[in-house]
C-alpha cells in the first residue's frame, strides 16, 4: 500500500501434536499475518512485570561470566557525517543495522572496539534512547560530535529437546534485522533458563538461527517441524536483568 509499511507479526502458539495428527507431542506452531503500520507506538513485553520474567542467574554464577558471554558496554565518538542505519522495530532495542558511514571510519581507527551489526544503542550523549526519540537524538545539533554508548550481545547457543512446548512469543516486522523474543512462558525455553543460569535468554533477545536456518520462513519450518531437537543462536543484551 503506498506510503505505508507492512508489519510482520510472528507468533507462537501451543498445540498438542503433531503434523496431521491429533496426539503425540507438544509443539510450537508458528503463523505470520500481515497488517499495516500505524504511528502509535508498538505494544513491547513491559519487562517490569513479574509474571512475564525468567529465572535469572545466582551471584555465583555472575561471579564466573566473562566479557565473552557477558554483554557489556563501550563508546563511540565521531563527528557528524552522513546517517545511521538502524533496526528501530523493537523500541526498546535499538540496534545498528550497518556499519557504514562515520561507523565504518571509526571501525578503520579502532580495531580493538570495532562497531559491528546488531551492537545495541544505549545512550546517545549521554541520554538513554528508544526507538521512538533516538532519531531526535542523534539530529541534535548542539554539538559538532556525537556519542554513542553502545552494548555488544553475547552470543547465546540454546539446545532443546522435544517433546514438550517451547514456551515462546517471537515479534518480526519486514524492516528487523531479526525476529526477537517477546514473552517467555512455562515450557522447554524457560527451562533451558532455570538449568542454564549463565547461558539464559531473556525478552528483547534476537533470534539468529534455528537449526542453522537463518532466513524467516526457514526459521517457521524448523520450530513447525517434526523435529525433536532444536539448536537456537540467539543475541542476548541482558535488557530483561536490569
Amino acid at each position: 500500500m503506498s506510503g505505508r509499511s507492512q508489519e510482520a507479526f510472528l507468533r507462537a502458539s501451543r498445540f498438542s501434536g503433531s503434523r496431521g495428527s491429533t496426539s503425540g507431542w507438544d509443539v510450537m506452531y508458528c503463523y505470520c499475518c500481515w497488517q499495516e503500520d500505524t504511528s502509535k507506538p508498538q505494544d513491547v513485553l513491559d519487562i517490569t512485570d513479574e509474571k512475564q520474567r525468567t529465572t535469572f542467574p545466582t551471584e555465583s554464577a555472575m561471579a564466573t561470566r566473562t566479557m565473552e558471554d557477558t554483554p557489556y558496554t563501550f563508546t563511540v565518538k565521531y563527528r557528524r557525517k552522513g546517517p545511521l542505519f538502524l533496526d528501530q522495530t523493537d523500541v526498546h532495542n535499538v540496534l545498528i543495522k550497518d556499519v557504514t558511514g562515520p561507523l565504518l571510519d571509526w571501525n578503520n581507527s579502532h580495531l580493538d572496539h570495532e562497531v559491528r551489526r546488531y551492537d545495541r544503542i544505549a545512550q546517545v550523549n549521554g541520554k538513554k534512547i528508544s526507538g521512538n526519540d533516538v532519531e531526535l537524538h542523534l539530529e541534535d545539533k548542539s554539538s559538532s560530535e556525537i556519542l554513542l554508548t553502545l552494548l555488544r550481545p553475547a552470543k547465546r547457543r540454546v539446545t532443546l529437546h522435544r517433546p514438550g512446548k517451547l514456551g515462546v512469543d517471537l515479534q518480526y516486522r519486514k524492516s528487523s534485522t531479526k525476529p526477537w523474543l517477546t514473552n517467555i512462558t512455562e515450557g522447554l525455553l524457560m527451562q533451558w533458563n532455570q538449568e542454564n543460569p549463565c547461558e539464559i535468554v531473556t525478552a528483547h533477545d534476537r533470534l539468529l538461527t534455528v537449526n542453522s536456518r537463518e532466513d524467516l520462513d526457514g526459521v517457521i519450518d524448523e520450530v513447525r517441524g517434526p523435529s525433536t531437537t532444536l539448536v537456537l543462536e540467539v543475541l542476548h543484551y541482558g535488557i530483561g536483568l536490569h
